[in-house]
């Protein structure tokens, strides 16, 4: 089936003549319903891949609706193969604007730029508030930003009502209500998402989806690790980046070896024998830095700051501090080259905890002064947005 599925009429839509009968209608609708079931893209890496399936399934029902329907389908062919007349120009340009708005503002997302991505966000819902996929973005945009974060509740639940099936939206409300400290509210929603992943994974287990179910033990992981079942999270991400390994896929091993690492530094941090301890800090080192060597491959320079500065930080706990400098300096030149001042903040902060600790304390003063300079400023800049 052609994915520009709005160029087709209801029969092409279905892949059948409008002379077709009934039961050949059935027999299509029910092949293309199972191929684009939303359960079967659940686990796409790439959002606008699950937006645009959402929209062809919506289609496809909306084709068998009418077409065995004997007088909407007399309706539909007397307009010579089209919807409503007046309202079907309208709501087309609306709907294509909206989806236009939505992949822009997916982009601005994620790089970080939230106020942009919920601005056009606010403006795709208003002209298309059928997909359960805008009100999410809606929703994840405005958690991130704290003077409109009351707004990401309703946004996210909207999303959860058009999609009940859909464990993203339930992993988004439990990521909202843990950063509010809500931890009864977010095991909910995390258990529930869980639920729907692992439901997820049984199906694409029976029809052999490697690559949905490389995302599906990720997204699983993911649960697991704010859940702070850790074993477990570190399991399942071991597990999708074993897959990954297998398909080639340098994105996706990328995030599965940030989030490995993650986990063992959490263990790390939360060991309480010395020796365990250093133990995880050095598997922790590992993944960062094969993570590090993905993005020098692929020249992410920007996503090769945080690596910098998390390697930087664990050397630091490791106690080599001349490697964590190093480090530390790497990320805040690439930083200030690439202008993300948010990132050499953080890098003069470490910087400055550090040489606290070494007992530089006039060192220290300076870059924690320049850092608090840069941190003013990008809160300047945001209160003039």
């Amino acid at each position: 089936m052609k994915m520009k599925s709005q160029d087709l009429d209801f029969y092409q839509l279905l892949g059948v003549t409008s002379n077709a009968g009934i039961k050949e209608i059935k027999d299509s609708y029910f092949d293309y319903s199972k191929k684009f079931h939303p359960d079967r893209i659940l686990a796409a890496p790439d959002s606008t891949v699950k937006l645009r399936a959402n929209e062809v399934f919506a289609e496809i029902n909306r084709a068998f609706q009418t077409l065995t329907d004997e007088e909407k389908r007399r309706e539909y062919d007397a307009r010579g193969f089209r919807e409503t007349p007046d309202k079907d120009v309208e709501n087309h340009n609306n709907a294509k604007k909206a989806r236009n708005l939505y992949l822009k503002a997916n982009t601005f997302f994620k790089i970080k730029k939230f106020f942009e991505a919920a601005s056009m966000m606010e403006e795709a819902v208003q002209r298309d508030n059928s997909k359960a996929s805008y009100f999410l973005l809606l929703g994840l945009s405005h958690s991130k930003l704290p003077a409109t974060k009351n707004r990401a509740e309703g946004y996210l639940k909207q999303a959860a009502e058009m999609e009940p099936w859909n464990a993203d939206h339930m992993f988004a409300l439990g990521e909202l209500y843990k950063s509010e400290n809500l931890m009864k509210k977010a095991q909910i929603y995390f258990d529930k998402a869980l639920e729907k992943y692992l439901f997820a994974l049984n199906l694409q287990e029976k029809i052999k989806d490697k690559v949905g179910i490389a995302y599906t033990y990720f997204d699983i992981g993911s649960t697991y690790q704010q859940l702070k079942k850790l074993s477990e999270a570190e399991h399942y991400y071991k597990e999708s980046l074993k897959i990954h390994q297998q398909l080639e896929n340098k994105l996706g091993m990328l995030l599965c070896l940030n989030n490995i690492a993650d986990v063992l530094r959490e263990k790390a941090e939360i060991a309480m024998e010395n020796n365990l301890r250093e133990s995880f800090y050095l598997e922790t080192l590992k993944y960062y830095q094969q993570a590090r060597r993905i993005h020098d491959e692929l020249e992410y320079k920007t996503d090769i700051v945080p690596v910098l500065i998390n390697i930087g930080e664990v050397y630091l706990e490791l106690k080599e501090n001349e490697k964590a400098v190093e480090c530390y300096d790497q990320a805040r030149d690439m930083a200030k080259s690439l202008g993300e001042k948010t990132y050499e903040a953080q890098v003069l902060s470490n910087m400055s905890i550090m040489n606290g600790k070494l007992g530089k304390y006039q060192r220290a003063l300076e870059m924690a002064n320049q850092a608090l300079a840069i941190t003013n400023e990008i809160s300047s800049n945001l209160l003039k947005k």
